[in-house]
């Protein structure tokens, strides 16, 4: 097919934002090719009988500098309707080339490739309409076009229009989205200085978008449509972080010795951490060979190649659904300036919201458990996931007390007035004075900060919230649970909103993630607990055993009155939590009944309350049974310790997720009697389940338990995690835990750092990763994939008198492992460990806190 078309045509326009985040004027670079018929043209030496790309330009120019468009895609889309719609008769489709050069820091250009023809266009009329007319141009006609007239003389007699889709080739299917010319810095080849020196190389990133699946997305942003899916690669909102990914995982996390493997590697980085779906990835090497320009290799994948040439399980893990629920949309209007889009809200759908939580006024964890469960109870919605817990300093009207903040992802039929209605009841019936200083204190505050993508100005509701983009405390708990939600107004994420505001703004991020240790402050000052970066000491937990087998002091306190006794005595030394248990999990400890075990434990919490005398002591249960938990906490109990994380019994979630009480959700296989068998961490499931590596294993099997307790309603803020040491692991994976604790709740394992689990030959995976299956290109191309981010989580560590540490001192009686045991608490705090289980508390508590003042530089001196 003919075609007459315009190259590299230099426009200034404003599309979304460059690499400072600025909405500034950038060049632009449009080619354009359009098909047609010059066969009369030729013939008559008249330009009338052509297409005048002069006239198409100029057209496009205007667009282009009077347009404020967010995305490429959605730029490329115009000028292809502006060419096809300049004489209709006579275009029969179009090529789109639109390049943004220095829009990233590291790359050439990025650029999008698109094919439209006369078959399209209705849909693209009605997606480009609003903006055509608003720069001046005429909505064309699409009934003045005759069919009848399109010449039919091309080879095997196929029409114009035919014959012109038969020359797009692979773009009458996929647009090309394309990253030019990354430059990244590595570590790869064979010859003795490219292992220890890095080499630059050249990448190119093509993301084939699929023209079926991506037609009918709104391209403005005022979209009421819920383009906020994490499970769709949408490049104005995903090409920024693939970019960084790659990036990051090529320079810190590869030494590959062959460009085959390096190529692969990346289009497996784009398909299971982007969700793209199909990626063409080319690499120059320029230094491979003396007398050549460079070297190179391309390849093209799709995710379901990938997925069977890796042996990757293709099923994701699955996010948490809302069930089944009714409602019916108001009828009454809502009132203002409310934006068209509004009318567009599918009902049928559930939407995703984010929804902000503040309080400062009395008891503040009460307060926020007390709106999750309200919120929770409007008919058509769920809270399906919190981001973590922080304390914060107030904004605006500063002398106040301090806050607690989180963010509730909900999940809902109602429509954005509605559901403002029902969060303004919540507060209302909760005691908030709507006629109380702005900005002052306020025993709940509930925010929208987004709706889907939603943008919204009316009245009462702004959507975007207006402010949440200078707010830390709105921002970092929906970074908890999704970094890349994209603030619609300002087209930014919210990980970069508040990387921004510490970096550009200087506003210091203050806030303070914190561990509840109750459901209530009501059971003193220690219930809020700093964890990570401002952890100020590691919590000590004291052991009560109340059985008869315990492995190191079974039989020592057989009667309530003893145990609880003894509690107080550990409390008086130095403990913060007493954990009680009433069933032994020493390894081969046969099970007692329900009964039992509630006559050992309850009793026990009664009367540890009952020696408070003013003293406000946390106590945590230890159980794997529901039924021993609920009469616990019935008791007194503050948090649930189940060692089978929630496998040994389907309701423990769901009463901790009644309760409001926290609990620690840690590693086992099996049972008390089973786990010795089950220290083969090779034969897991899938190759994201860690193959042989214990480390990575536990991760694998965590975050399932993880995903499950999300998913049964427990605010993820309440998950403290164990990777249970002494159970279901041999000695040496003991030690290997400790060594590698920080690594448990580390961002994924693929990417972090030089000794990243890519390398099948790095230390930090066991030996026999790459023979398990016969394959190193299967460890070289090793890829975590978890059912939950295990990012944030506080973690709790018991070591305490355990055979392990006999075996390496020689000291058979576990009362003997003391000095034994101070060593694995300091390793435990070095490797960021918020709680440390042990027995010998008042020998043990100096350690903790010079172990503290040595590895936490905001410990606090007393």
């Amino acid at each position: 097919m003919d075609t007459i078309g315009v190259y590299d045509l230099e426009i200034r326009g404003r599309i979304g934002k460059d690499y400072w985040e600025r909405e500034k004027v950038q060049p632009i670079l449009v080619t354009f090719r359009v098909q047609t018929s010059t066969f009369k043209s030729g013939q008559l030496d008249n330009v009338t009988d052509s297409i005048h790309y002069a006239k198409i330009a100029k057209k496009i120019v205007k667009f282009v500098e009077t347009q404020n468009l967010e995305s490429l895609d959605s730029l490329a889309e115009h000028i292809c309707y502006l060419c096809l719609t300049y004489d209709i008769q006579k275009a029969y489709g179009v090529f789109v080339t639109v390049k943004q050069p220095r829009t990233l820091l590291s790359a050439k250009l990025v650029k999008i490739d698109m094919y439209r023809c006369r078959t399209d266009l209705e849909g693209m009329q009605e997606r480009c309409k609003e903006m055509i007319e608003t720069t001046g141009f005429d909505i064309v006609d699409l009934s003045l076009f005759d069919d009848k007239k399109i010449e039919t003389y091309f080879p095997d007699k196929l029409t114009a229009l035919e014959q012109s889709i038969k020359d797009s080739g692979e773009l009458y299917h996929e647009d090309f989205v394309t990253v030019n010319d990354l430059q990244i810095n590595v570590l790869l080849g064979v010859n003795l200085w490219e292992r220890y020196s890095k080499q630059s190389i050249n990448v190119d990133i093509t993301i084939h978008m699929d023209k079926s699946k991506t037609k009918n997305q709104k391209i403005h942003r005022d979209s009421s449509e819920n383009v906020q899916q994490e499970d769709i690669f949408i490049p104005s909102r995903d090409l920024r972080r693939l970019v960084e990914r790659v990036s990051r995982y090529v320079e810190e996390g590869t030494r590959y010795l062959t460009l085959e493997a390096l190529t692969t590697a990346i289009a497996r980085v784009a398909i299971l951490e982007c969700h793209v779906e199909k990626v063409s990835v080319h690499i120059k090497k320029p230094l491979a060979i003396m007398f050549a320009q460079c070297s190179a290799v391309r390849i093209t994948r799709t995710k379901t190649q990938l997925l069977e040439a890796l042996d990757i399980n293709s099923v994701l893990p699955q996010q948490h659904q809302l069930p089944s629920i009714s409602g019916s949309e108001s009828n009454s209007e809502s009132t203002g300036l409310v934006m068209e889009n509004i009318k567009k809200l599918e009902i049928s759908v559930p939407h995703v919201v984010y929804v902000a939580v503040g309080t400062n006024i009395g008891d503040r964890l009460r307060n926020i458990h007390q709106a999750l469960r309200k919120i929770n109870e409007i008919e058509s919605c769920r809270v399906c996931d919190t981001g973590f817990l922080y304390e914060t300093k107030a904004m605006y009207v500063v002398d106040q007390p301090g806050f607690l903040n989180t963010a509730f992802k909900v999940e809902t039929k109602k429509t954005p007035h509605e559901l403002l209605v029902e969060l303004k009841k919540i507060e209302s019936d909760m005691g908030r004075d709507f006629n109380a200083q702005r900005f002052g204190p306020r025993v709940i505050d509930l925010d929208i900060l987004f709706y889907d993508s939603l943008v919204l100005e009316s009245e009462d509701l702004v959507i975007p919230h207006p402010r949440c983009h200078e707010r830390h405390f709105q921002l970092q708990p929906v970074i908890d649970m999704n970094p890349y939600v994209l603030h619609n107004k300002l087209t930014t994420t919210v990980d970069t909103l508040s990387k921004k505001l510490v970096t550009i703004d200087g506003v210091p991020n203050d806030v303070v993630q914190v561990m509840p240790l109750s459901n209530s402050e009501i059971s003193g000052k220690l219930v809020i607990v700093p964890v990570g970066e401002n952890k100020k000491e590691t919590i000590a937990m004291g052991i009560v055993n109340t059985t008869p087998d315990s492995f190191s002091d079974g039989g020592m306190l057989d009667d309530s009155e003893t145990a609880a006794d003894y509690a107080v005595k550990l409390f008086d030394q130095g403990a913060q939590i007493i954990d009680i248990g009433g069933q032994s999990t020493k390894p081969g400890a046969e099970s007692v009944s329900i009964s039992e075990e509630i006559s050992r434990v309850a009793p026990v919490i009664a009367n540890i309350r009952n020696r408070q005398n003013g003293n406000k002591y946390l106590i945590s249960v230890d159980t794997f049974v529901a039924k021993v938990a609920r009469e616990a906490l019935d008791a007194g109990a503050d948090i649930i310790n189940d060692v089978s994380g929630g496998d040994a019994d389907p309701e423990m979630f769901k009463l901790a997720a009644e309760k409001g009480c926290p609990i620690v959700i840690m590693h086992m296989r099996g049972t008390p009697k089973t786990m010795n068998s089950l220290t083969d961490y090779g034969s897991a499931g899938d190759m994201g389940s860690g193959k042989g590596d214990v480390v990575l294993g536990i991760r694998f099997e965590l975050a399932k338990k993880v995903r499950a307790a999300l998913n049964a309603g427990i605010p993820r803020f309440n998950i403290i995690l164990d990777p249970g040491i002494g159970f279901a692991k041999t000695h040496e994976q003991n030690f290997e835990i400790l060594r590698r604790l920080s690594e448990l709740t580390g961002e994924p394992l693929y990417s972090v750092n030089s000794k990243s689990t890519i390398n099948f030959r790095s230390p930090k995976l066991s030996p026999n990763l790459g023979s398990l299956t016969g394959s190193t290109e299967m460890s070289s191309q090793y890829h975590e994939k978890l059912a939950a981010s295990l990012v944030g989580y506080p973690v709790l560590i018991g070591c305490s008198r355990k055979r392990f540490i006999g075996l390496a001192t020689g000291k058979e009686n576990p009362k003997d492992r003391v000095y034994g045991t101070a060593a694995t608490v300091t390793s435990a705090i070095q490797g960021n460990a918020a709680i440390v289980r042990i027995h010998d508390v008042e020998s043990l508590v100096d350690v903790i806190k010079v172990s503290d003042s040595i590895y936490k530089p905001n410990v606090q001196e007393k």
